[in-house]
C-alpha cells in the first residue's frame, strides 16, 4: 500500500543544506493577518509573543509591524490607517497594495482562530531559527578553533531557539506566596547615584533591561560608567562590557572622575602637579577595591555575556548594544532591524533568567537631527529595531539642552516618566544633578513669562 508519505531511508539522510526546505507556512500568516483585520481586538496579546521576524514572507513583517505600530498607538487597524502607515516608509506597493491586503481576509473561518494561527506562524518561524542554528553548526564544527567553546553556544543557541511551552505556569497561590516573601525580603535596587532618577523609581533591578540611548558624543559612556561606579560603591558586582573603548580607556574616565584631575592632563601625564599626582594615587586605591570588571573583547555576543555573569548577580553594562553580534538565526536570515530585534530579547533574556540587572547603550536614529535642534528625541527615534522599546523596562535619552544636558526617562515599565537636568564637566568626566531646570525648559516658568 502506498501512503503518498516520503519513506526515509539511509540515502536520504545524507543530503545538502542548500536543497532543505525551509519551514514555513504562507497560509497560517495570511490567516492570522486577515482574523486581526476582521476583529482587531485580538491583536493584543499576540504582539507579546509574535514578532515581524517570525514571519516568512517579507510583506507579512511589514504589515505585522504596522498592526504593532497602530495597536501601540490606539489607533484603529484598519485599510485607511494601514495605508496611512505603510505610504510612510514606502512599502505600500511592496506588500502588494490594497488588492493583497483586502484579500487576506478570504477563506479566514473564524478570527477566533487567531491564536491557532499565530501558534503555527511562530512554530514554523522556531523551525527555520533551528535550521539556521544546525546549518551554521556543520561548518563551525570544521572552522572554529575551540570546539568545547563552540559546543557550548550551539547548545544554548538551539535552547533559546525553540519559544514553545515550556511548563512555567504557576497557581495563583504559589503567586501569591511568592510576593508576599518578596514583600518581607525585597530585592535590592541599585542607585543610580541621580536623586531624581532614583526618585523616578528608575533605578536598577534584577531581571530588568534599561535602555540608555543618545546620538554620539551625547555622553552616554561617561554617564555609564558614573552610574557603574556608584552600583560598586554600595557594594553591588558591576560587569563593564566595552566593545567600542579599550579597558584602558574606560580606567582613565573613571580615574579622572574619582581623583578630579583633568582628562586631558591624565593622558598625557607631563602636566600633572604633585597635588594632582597625590589625588591619582588615592583614586586608583578608592577604585581599585570596587567589584568591578572590565571586558573589551572584540566580537562580544549574548552567549560570551552569559558566560561572564553565569551564576550571580549584580549590574551588566553593555557599551554599546548596536555593537553586540547578533545570534547565528538572524545572521543568516535577517536584516539589520532582525538582528538587533535579537539582542535586545536576548539581553532582556539575559536579565532575566540570570537574575542580574542590565544597562546597554544604544544609538538614536539621525532621524531625531533631521527635525531641528530644537527637536527633542522620542522613543520611535530608537535605532535599528521598534523591539528595543518594547523589550526595555526602561529608556532613558539624554540630549543636549544649551549648555546642560537633559536625561530624559522616555519610558518607566514600573513607574513614573520625568527627566533630569545635567552639567557635564567633559574635562574631568563628572555629571552633576542641577537643581532646577532653566526657564526656557520649566513649563511653569515659561507660562509666567508669556502671561
Amino acid at each position: 500500500m502506498t501512503t503518498g508519505l516520503p519513506v526515509r531511508t539511509k540515502a536520504r539522510m545524507s543530503f545538502s543544506m542548500t536543497d532543505t526546505i525551509i519551514p514555513h507556512s504562507l497560509e497560517a500568516e495570511k490567516a492570522l493577518l486577515g482574523a486581526v483585520l476582521i476583529t482587531p481586538a485580538v491583536v493584543g496579546p499576540l504582539l507579546e509573543g509574535l514578532a515581524p521576524e517570525d514571519f516568512y514572507r517579507d510583506a507579512h513583517r511589514r504589515l505585522w509591524d504596522v498592526f504593532r505600530v497602530l495597536h501601540t498607538g490606539g489607533r484603529q487597524i484598519d485599510l485607511v490607517s494601514i495605508r496611512a502607515e505603510l505610504d510612510r516608509s514606502n512599502d505600500f506597493d511592496r506588500v502588494g497594495g490594497a488588492s493583497y491586503i483586502a484579500s487576506l481576509t478570504d477563506g479566514v473561518p473564524r478570527s477566533a482562530d487567531a491564536d491557532h494561527y499565530s501558534r503555527i506562524v511562530m512554530e514554523q518561524s522556531d523551525r527555520r531559527r533551528l535550521q539556521a542554528i544546525c546549518r551554521d553548526g556543520i561548518t563551525g564544527a570544521v572552522e572554529e578553533a575551540s570546539p568545547s567553546e563552540f559546543a557550548t553556544g550551539i547548545v544554548q543557541q538551539l535552547s533559546e531557539a525553540v519559544r514553545g511551552h515550556r511548563g512555567r505556569s504557576v497557581t495563583l497561590a504559589a503567586s501569591l506566596q511568592e510576593l508576599l516573601v518578596a514583600l518581607d525580603d525585597p530585592p535590592r535596587v541599585c542607585p543610580t547615584g541621580l536623586q531624581t532618577l532614583d526618585a523616578l523609581g528608575a533605578g536598577f533591578r534584577p531581571g530588568e533591561l534599561s535602555l540608555l540611548s543618545g546620538r554620539p558624543s551625547a555622553g552616554k559612556t561617561a554617564l555609564a560608567l558614573a552610574m557603574a561606579r556608584t552600583v560598586a560603591m554600595s557594594g553591588t558586582k558591576v560587569w563593564f562590557a566595552s566593545l567600542e573603548m579599550r579597558h584602558v580607556s574606560l580606567s582613565m574616565r573613571l580615574l579622572a572622575a574619582e581623583s578630579n584631575v583633568e582628562f586631558l592632563k591624565l593622558r598625557s601625564s607631563t602636566q600633572l602637579t604633585p597635588t594632582e599626582h597625590a589625588r591619582l594615587v588615592d583614586g586608583v586605591d578608592r577604585l581599585s577595591a570596587l567589584p568591578v570588571e572590565l571586558d573589551d573583547s572584540p566580537g562580544m555576543g549574548l552567549n560570551d555575556l552569559r558566560r561572564m555573569i553565569v551564576g550571580k548577580d549584580g549590574l551588566l553594562v553593555v557599551d554599546y548594544l548596536q555593537l553586540l553580534r547578533p545570534p547565528v538565526h538572524t545572521r543568516a536570515y535577517g536584516n539589520r532591524v532582525q538582528e538587533v530585534g535579537a539582542v535586545s530579547r536576548g539581553l532582556k533574556a539575559i536579565a532575566h533568567d540570570c537574575g542580574v540587572s542590565v544597562l546597554a547603550l544604544s544609538q538614536l536614529s539621525r532621524a531625531v537631527e533631521g527635525r531641528g535642534r530644537k527637536a527633542e528625541p522620542v522613543l520611535a527615534d530608537l535605532r535599528d529595531s521598534g523591539e528595543l522599546e518594547q523589550d526595555a523596562d526602561v529608556v532613558m535619552i539624554i540630549f543636549p539642552k544649551g549648555e546642560l544636558s537633559v536625561l530624559k526617562v522616555a519610558k518607566n515599565r514600573n513607574g513614573p516618566t520625568g527627566r533630569v537636568l545635567l552639567d557635564f564637566d567633559g574635562s574631568k568626566q563628572r555629571f552633576r544633578e542641577c537643581d532646577a531646570l532653566p526657564p526656557e525648559t520649566d513649563p511653569v516658568k515659561r507660562a509666567a513669562e508669556e502671561w
